[in-house]
């Protein structure tokens, strides 16, 4: 060892901060995800499952009431047709259920993004290690402008990308897939967020993919318990989302065990923004000078 050579480092600074939350991207597990998605819905599974049945009939109810007076409308037009010797009665009925099908998706549109907001929050609510209730559906933001316009644009642009041979379509949802997050969370606008969780997102879609494939896996295994497995695998899945979400933004989930330090990284791994400690760790030390001769 040269005592008087330069000082060199031992190792690399942190890596650079992606997205708005001016922290590094932390790596997850999908093992991890899925232990700390079960572990957070066995604390809170009643006010998840109740709220998302809250939520279920709030939005059904009204569909309920168009489908009832659809068929309503669909029989006596078909009783009407038949009697006058129209066309076949088939067909009336079936126009009167495409009638009722466009009427339906204006109504999810318009109903959905009121809640949508509150369930993302009572999720990051919980996997922040907080108690989440049922009354926060009725309290807070609804964040509805840009809930609305978020589920135009990705609706849009997704459903472009599915007509270009799937492949496409799969890429954009999984890139897009943290915009409403980020809605909720920071505060952004459709396009801003859309742009971020591309950015989120951008090297580690596969990582992301194949953690939305389990959770839908899990939720459709759920969903074939009567009654209550729809709740349960909706919930599980927006937990293990939220989970992967603040892992993304750089923020420790305190249901996860805490990352590993980087060498240098101040409160046990949480990575500072970048630019706030030297790029470098500690110089190493040097030894004494060399006596002179007595």
């Amino acid at each position: 060892m040269q005592p008087y050579a330069p000082p060199a480092a031992p190792y690399p600074g942190p890596p650079r901060n992606q997205g708005p939350s001016g922290r590094a991207p932390l790596g997850f597990e999908l093992t991890e995800v899925l232990s700390g998605a079960w572990n957070v819905f066995a604390r809170h599974w009643m006010a998840l499952c109740t709220g998302l049945l809250v939520v279920g009939c709030l939005v059904g109810v009204p569909l309920m009431g168009l489908y009832v007076v659809g068929v309503l409308v669909a029989v006596a037009g078909s009783s009407a047709v038949a009697s006058h010797g129209g066309p076949d009665p088939g067909t009336a009925m079936a126009l009167a259920m495409l009638g009722l099908l466009a009427g339906a998706i204006p109504i999810i549109f318009l109903l959905t993004p009121i809640f949508a907001a509150r369930l993302l929050r009572m999720s990051l609510t919980a996997v922040r290690g907080g108690t989440p209730a049922v009354g926060d559906l009725f309290r807070g933001e609804t964040r509805y402008g840009a809930m609305l316009a978020l589920m135009l644009l990705q609706g849009l642009l997704i459903g472009l990308g599915y007509l270009l041979f799937i492949v496409p379509g799969v890429i954009l949802a999984i890139g897009l897939y943290f915009s409403a997050f980020l809605v909720v969370d920071q505060r952004m606008g459709a396009v801003d967020a859309m742009k971020a969780s591309w950015e989120l997102t951008r090297g580690r879609k596969g990582e992301v993919f194949g953690t939305v494939l389990v959770f839908g896996l899990v939720a459709a295994g759920c969903g074939l318990v009567p009654l209550v497995g729809h709740f349960v695998g909706y919930a599980l899945m927006m937990l293990g989302m939220s989970i992967v979400y603040l892992r993304l933004m750089g923020e420790w989930a305190p249901v996860l065990p805490p990352p590993a330090p980087y060498p240098g990284a101040p409160y046990g791994g949480y990575p500072p923004p970048y630019g706030q400690q030297p790029p470098y760790g500690p110089a190493p030390g040097y030894g004494q000078p060399p006596q002179a001769p007595g």
